[in-house]
């Protein structure tokens, strides 16, 4: 009995705990961890949240667009001349403009006659920010826009600029990243998705 009672003793005697100087090493580690996982995932919440607001800016000009190809109704005593698509950098819009049956459009891209409000979502609360520019055929001028059009019945596109090729709509988060939608005048509408350049988008 007193031998085990002894080697019990040299057992614990042998082994030794962490040290106080040890112990704040190691929960100076966990910390710094903890925080770096804290703000990746913080980063990565923001990407998510500009990718989805471009997911829902996408469709809201595809949206645009099939209003135009199917001639959406107001009244039954009112005929479509187009629609619009547009943004003022805090909020964004879909719009029709219509006419009576006895009249005929005016101009089926003015952006002034279009007066249905289908759609305004607020992103200054989400830190969001939209800028739109249109491109011209050579490629090498853009040209700062607030709309995109399509008209009715074959939902041609325009944007205000006789010899656009295409708009680059920018979604801007407030920490600088951005998220491109390239609207092409062929009818095309592309999530570019992220990219830093100010020009991204390849008509």
């Amino acid at each position: 009995m007193k031998n085990i009672v002894q080697k019990t003793k040299k057992i614990y005697q042998t082994k030794k705990g962490f040290s106080f100087l040890e112990m704040i090493i190691i929960v100076a580690i966990i910390t710094i961890m903890t925080l770096t996982m804290f703000v990746v995932s913080f980063k990565d919440r923001d990407k998510k949240k500009l990718e989805a607001v471009g997911r829902e800016v996408a469709a809201a000009i595809r949206e645009t667009q099939n209003n135009a190809l199917t001639g959406k109704q107001r009244a039954s005593d009112m005929l479509p001349c187009g629609f619009i698509f547009t943004s003022d950098g805090d909020t964004y819009q879909i719009k029709g403009s219509y006419r009576a049956l006895q009249e005929v459009c005016a101009d089926d891209n003015d952006p002034q006659s279009y007066t249905e409000k289908l759609l305004d979502e607020n992103l200054s609360q989400k830190k969001i920010a939209i800028e739109m520019f249109t491109s011209a055929t050579n490629g090498s001028t853009r040209v700062s826009t607030n709309f995109v059009a399509f008209g009715v019945p074959y939902g041609k596109y325009f944007d205000g600029q006789e010899t656009s090729i295409g708009t680059d709509l920018v979604l801007i988060l407030n920490d600088g990243r951005k998220f491109h939608i390239c609207v092409h005048a062929t009818g095309l509408i592309e999530e570019l998705g992220f990219n830093d350049a100010d020009v991204a988008c390849v008509f």
